[in-house]
């Protein structure tokens, strides 16, 4: 373990600029996103006000929506991140004890700390999204009531699109890790506390990057129906990321995990392999007949029972309550095509 803390000193696991921002804007408390989110807000309404002249009903009917929305996804980015990696710098360290070497250890360190945090990674990742994000717009138009708004409105645009393409380096390089750590085969403790053979810090990771990450994933579909493009016949062509997007993350809760899952169903069938041998060994001492064997047998029995039910109780994904999380990550989706029928 110590290995692994120098690992992490080595590459300091921390993302561009989360220091600076966790400690001197946040000051380490999270719940001042809240704040910092209703005064962008409020400054972002007066600029619409100046601009509109004060027609308060002009700028609740097309342009509240898409503010409120933009604002929420930038600062929901910015949580995703700071919280995430935190996750990461506690969590991981956890899960490396259960490789059998140094060696792989701290080569699952490293890993971690270039496919996660990497700079050139993350940052190729942000000007690709910002590339994309602003072709769009700037292909479909946006409708401002002022030339300095629409600047604005361009820059907050390059804003939200650089924070998610931060997010997304992120995701994909912790889905990466996961799959890189699965195959470096760790040992399942079958009887740990956990039900999941140790590999709890995986779900406690991977469940707020997908819950979370569904969030995000609904306020930037959102945003593709609400934001105020010139050209409106062409909206349809902003939803198009978003059906691709629904896709790739139900596939990254599956195909990134599925190296652990081989090491669960090994472990399983580890125990089903012993359980075996502990039915042959009962039927073989119920045949003996031979005397003092019904102690034996009792103990057979106990042992037996007791691993079948680590067999049943066993999970073969590290993910708690994984049809609940699929379920959620759709339904989340839905929130705001459901809110924009009642709304029309």
């Amino acid at each position: 373990m110590a290995q692994t803390s120098a690992v992490i000193a080595t590459h300091e696991m921390f993302l561009p600029g989360e220091s600076y921002i966790s400690d001197h804007i946040l000051n380490r408390k999270l719940w001042r996103l809240a704040i910092w989110a209703v005064a962008s807000f409020f400054v972002c309404m007066l600029g619409y006000m100046v601009s509109l002249h004060w027609k308060y009903r002009i700028f609740v009917h097309e342009y509240f929506p898409s503010l409120i929305i933009g604002i929420s996804a930038i600062y929901c980015d910015v949580l995703w991140l700071i919280r995430t990696s935190e996750l990461c710098r506690t969590q991981l360290p956890r899960l490396t004890s259960l490789l059998p070497t140094d060696e792989s250890r701290s080569r699952c360190m490293g890993g971690a700390a270039k496919l996660i945090y990497g700079r050139v990674r993350i940052a190729l990742f942000a000007i690709a999204s910002v590339a994309l994000g602003e072709g769009t717009f700037l292909w479909l138009g946006i409708r401002m009531p002022s030339v300095r708004m629409k600047i604005a409105a361009l820059l907050a645009i390059s804003i939200a699109f650089t924070l998610l393409g931060v997010v997304i380096a992120v995701a994909t390089g912790f889905w990466r890790w996961l799959y890189a750590f699965g195959r470096e085969r760790p040992r399942i403790i079958v009887f740990h506390p956990d039900r999941m053979g140790g590999l709890l810090p995986v779900s406690e990771v991977t469940d707020w990057i997908v819950v979370m990450g569904s969030v995000l994933l609904a306020l930037y579909s959102a945003g593709a129906h609400y934001s105020p493009y010139a050209h409106s016949e062409l909206r349809l062509y902003s939803y198009s990321w978003v059906v691709l997007a629904v896709a790739l993350l139900l596939a990254a809760i599956f195909i990134p995990a599925y190296s652990v899952h081989r090491c669960l169903k090994d472990a399983q069938r580890e125990l089903e392999e012993r359980v075996s041998e502990q039915h042959e060994r009962l039927v073989s001492l119920f045949e003996s007949g031979v005397e003092g064997g019904q102690f034996e047998l009792e103990r057979a029995i106990v042992a037996l029972f007791a691993l079948s039910e680590i067999i049943q109780k066993l999970d073969l994904w590290p993910y708690r309550q994984l049809s609940i999380r699929v379920v959620a990550a759709v339904a989340i989706q839905l929130v705001f095509p459901i809110a924009s029928m009642f709304r029309a």
